[in-house]
């Protein structure tokens, strides 16, 4: 008899359809999977013979053939357990639909991976996989409990929880499953979004000084722009960048899911964490792999320019990476996504970050310091600046070249501290606001989750809309300074940011001014 179940699997974030057909005929006791499936694959016939036993169920004892269509794409994973298990059950007569279920191999989809004893155990990427089952027209999936929390993010589609295969084919007979252990859980964006004061801590509000540096990370995230910090060692430039996370507004709901279904296909998410509610922070050591920060290797996993999407990715010691790893962010910098290509297949992978570096004006470190000597050579001195090429500064909204700051008088009287925390309390709540304010201008200028960074140059006149005064200004920059097309374009997108933080509809010169203060003009 032949039996056909619905499946899925997925390549990054992609999803792809799998039929799970299973035909079982007379002959030897062989069981075979086919369809160009992997070893974990493969290793699914011993898994799923141990459960279906396990279970009280019949194993056939004859030619069982399962094919994994279609045949030319690469399956990977464990995911097919549930599905193959079901397909030789349901061929092998042993399962009976109820009335109430008799389309639920027609409009149903299936995944899991199967303990030996029957259980059904948690997958990786079913929220991508339950959003691509609702987009194609299935009504329903079935998949772990474990997952049921999650996969629920995904309004219309029915969400069966799938504790052990016994408890699905007691389903499937009688119609009825145990929703009493579970709970869909369609939070509000209230819930999914947290607070300014539920942050891990507000160190913006601590840090003294540096407020030329601070200001540029304000207008940085305040309109998704990059920003490279360039100092001597204490000047605070990682202070400033781990400070950075803590004004970072909320995201809502749209983009709480593009973030969770990223660290959900990267088996990422927490133990008992169904949705990443905090934008995320990513700071990556020099010494890490390419492929661990831009993603890809066998499984295409994303890499850490993907896990930062919609927060902060962090290069600290910017001129220790390599080259090539600073050569190949120039792309998904300028593009928002990056595409990770293979022989037959080919996955693209969301990459909208705010990129914050932070790098020594020189080898010692002392270039310009007011206080130390620097011993670099000319030649030395040319070729640190040579590993940073021109194309990728060119990416940077914002350079900001920093100084070390005064320690300012410590102040022993506790009325006198509490006076200075209560100022600077006030300080980060009134950033935090004025961020946050100008991130909404901004969503509701372009109708959706987009940052003023991302205007595309033939939507500048429309956004970024400049007087006589202004044009006549930037024009007289441009014919006095060597400023690329790209540097021309920033600034104005920088200055639609400070305008927006300063609630004003239209960019004037002051904030043309500021904006190219980030750029040394």
């Amino acid at each position: 008899m032949l039996a056909k179940v619905f499946s899925a699997c997925n390549f990054g974030i992609d999803v792809y359809s799998v039929d799970v057909e299973v035909d079982i005929a007379n002959g030897m006791p062989v069981f075979s999977i086919v369809g160009l499936g992997d070893a974990s694959v493969q290793e699914a016939r011993e898994r799923v013979r141990s459960a279906i036993k396990n279970s009280n169920f019949e194993f056939p004892q004859n030619r069982k053939t399962v094919n994994l269509a279609p045949a030319d794409l690469r399956k990977k994973g464990s995911i097919f357990d549930l599905p193959i298990a079901v397909g030789i059950l349901f061929a092998s007569g042993q399962i009976r639909l109820h009335s109430n279920l008799s389309s639920a191999f027609k409009d149903g989809i299936f995944i899991g991976e199967l303990a030996l004893n029957g259980d059904v155990k948690k997958i990786d990427g079913a929220l991508a996989i339950t959003e691509f089952a609702k987009q194609t027209g299935y009504k329903k999936i079935y998949l772990p409990s474990e997952n049921f929390a999650e996969a629920s993010l995904i309004s219309g589609i029915k969400v069966v929880p799938v504790s052990s295969l016994k408890q699905l084919i007691e389903h499937f007979k009688t119609g009825r499953i145990a929703e009493s252990e579970f709970h869909r859980t369609h939070a509000p964006e209230s819930a999914i979004s947290p607070d300014c004061a539920e942050n891990d801590s507000n160190d913006f509000q601590y840090i003294n000084g540096q407020e030329f540096a601070k200001r540029a990370i304000k207008i940085s995230i305040a309109g998704g722009h990059n920003l490279l910090m360039i100092g001597p060692p204490g000047c605070g430039k990682t202070m400033l960048a781990n400070a950075a996370k803590s004004i970072l507004p909320e995201m809502d709901f749209d983009e709480s899911i593009d973030v969770t279904k990223i660290y959900s296909v990267a088996g990422m998410l927490k133990k008992g964490e169904f949705i990443m509610k905090k934008r995320p922070f990513r700071e990556v050591h020099h010494t890490a792999s390419p492929i661990s920060i831009l993603g890809g290797g066998q499984n295409i996993i994303p890499g850490e320019i993907s896990l930062a999407h919609r927060g902060i990715l962090f290069f600290d010691e910017l001129t220790l990476f390599p080259q090539s790893v600073i050569e190949n962010l120039r792309q998904p910098l300028e593009s928002g996504h990056i595409t990770i290509s293979r022989t037959k297949y080919k996955t693209s992978y969301p990459s909208d970050f705010i990129f914050i570096g932070a790098m020594n004006p020189c080898s010692c470190g002392y270039l310009g310091d007011e206080k130390h000597v620097c011993i670099c050579t000319d030649t030395q001195l040319k070729a640190y600046k040579n590993r940073i090429s021109g194309p990728f500064l060119d990416r940077m909204d914002l350079i900001v070249n920093m100084k070390k700051a005064h320690n300012p008088a410590t102040k022993c009287a506790k009325s006198a501290k509490k006076s200075v925390q209560n100022a600077q309390s006030f300080n980060f709540s009134e950033i935090y606001n004025s961020i946050k304010t100008a991130r909404e201008r901004q969503k509701v200028r372009f109708g959706k989750s987009m940052l003023n960074k991302n205007i595309p140059v033939n939507d500048l006149e429309k956004f970024c809309e400049l007087d006589k005064e202004c044009r006549d200004f930037l024009k007289s920059v441009v014919s006095k300074l060597n400023i690329s097309m790209r540097t021309y374009h920033k600034i104005i997108k920088v200055s639609r940011t400070i305008a927006d933080l300063q609630d004003a509809d239209r960019i004037n010169h002051s904030h043309l001014a500021e904006a190219m203060q980030y750029r040394g003009c």
